[in-house]
């Protein structure tokens, strides 16, 4: 039987001729322009930038949503959440991006255009959705037999656990593998994408608790009972009922979306909050709490002042958490799309990315947004507000 793999390296020219006649053309600028910094002049990763992580070596090939003009046009387009790579969407057109796109895939060695097998499932310009079993997301926790996976076409994938409604993790790559098609109980699913985000190590404790107003009593954890999930365009949701102690106590519509931005790329979760709770304040804490120790800023932004009264909005502040990490600098922020003044989500203390809702809230919107910038200066924090200022 032929095989249907197409070696790459015969079909370079083909491919780059129109577009790169000569190295030293308009294609060669634009790398040296956008990527020469971190990735090196060659392309082989030896950038003048310094990175606590090595940038990718274009020489080596393997890259991270494969080889194909496709898959690095995404990229360029995208970013890659978790790491200093942003997207250049904006900064580039969708003709420049194809042409860097193929000027990269011509620096890696001969090789094939990976066809991938058909148990895998792609995620091309809608984004999807895959239940069934999931294997352990780390080596200290256990399989998940309601597993839900939510992939964007950035390459984002959200990984919960719905039978109490827990995000578990956040990846960045391809999306999955169903390696049974056949089975009951739990069809077996194998993520892809490399890990970004862990959260409670793989055993996220209840992310919303209630308090009585006035009481003494510590918040206490309330369940949650899976209703629905879905995708819209580029982007996906769930949908869950809280409860307490076996009655209802609100229900949350939570949508995920992909965030780019010139100073980077991550991810986001938009919380619409619906409670009739008179006597009663909603916590939210389900992501982590940074030690003041890892912090390199908190503080709350008023947008109003950042722009110059030039916003119609009527929220008028965010909240920032920064710390440093390997890939540069991570940037968690809170943002609530209502009037604080009328009732809506404010921010816990310094370092907690967590946030409550009073009673005079009925029907509130909060988004947590995190980003992984290279830098932490006045241009990535000009980029954030008015990213946040949309």
């Amino acid at each position: 039987m032929r095989s249907l793999f197409l070696p790459l390296a015969p079909l370079i020219p083909c491919l780059l001729a129109p577009l790169l006649a000569q190295e030293t053309g308009p294609t060669k600028e634009l790398f040296m322009a956008h990527c020469a910094a971190c990735h090196g002049e060659k392309g082989d990763g030896e950038g003048t930038t310094t990175l606590e992580r090595p940038a990718r070596s274009f020489l080596e090939g393997g890259f991270s949503y494969g080889n194909t003009p496709e898959a690095i046009l995404r990229t360029l387009s995208y970013g890659i959440p978790g790491t200093p790579m942003p997207a250049f969407d904006v900064a580039l057109t969708e003709g420049q991006r194809k042409l860097l796109a193929q000027y990269v895939i011509s620096l890696g060695p001969p090789g094939t255009i990976v066809d991938p097998a058909q148990t895998e499932l792609i995620v091309t310009d809608v984004a999807q959705l895959a239940r069934g079993l999931l294997p352990p997301i780390s080596p200290t926790t256990e399989k998940q037999p309601r597993g839900l996976l939510i992939g964007l076409p950035s390459g984002t994938t959200f990984e919960y656990r719905t039978d109490d409604v827990r995000l578990l993790g956040i990846r960045s790559g391809r999306f999955a593998d169903r390696k049974d098609w056949t089975g009951r109980g739990g069809t077996a699913l194998e993520p892809l994408g490399r890990l970004i985000d862990l959260f409670g190590s793989g055993k996220p404790k209840a992310p919303w608790r209630m308090a009585t107003i006035g009481s003494k009593e510590a918040a206490k954890e309330l369940g949650a009972a899976m209703r629905t999930s879905f995708t819209r365009d580029t982007v996906g949701g769930i949908g869950y009922e809280l409860i307490d102690e076996g009655r209802p106590a609100g229900m949350v519509m939570e949508t995920v979306s992909h965030v780019r931005t010139p100073a980077g790329s991550g991810w986001r979760r938009t919380f619409t909050i619906m409670s009739d709770t008179p006597d009663k304040v909603l916590r939210f804490d389900g992501l982590d709490v940074i030690k003041p120790s890892d912090l390199v800023d908190a503080r709350e932004v008023d947008l109003r002042k950042a722009l110059d009264g030039h916003t119609d909005r009527l929220y008028g502040t965010q909240h920032w958490v920064v710390r440093k990490n390997p890939n540069g600098y991570e940037v968690t922020v809170i943002r609530s799309l209502d009037f604080l003044n009328q009732g809506g989500a404010v921010p816990g203390p310094r370092g907690d990315v967590g946030f409550w809702i009073y009673p005079s809230s009925r029907n509130v919107t909060v988004d947590i947004t995190r980003l992984t910038c290279l830098t932490w200066d006045d241009t990535t924090q000009t980029a954030i507000i008015e990213e946040h200022s949309k």
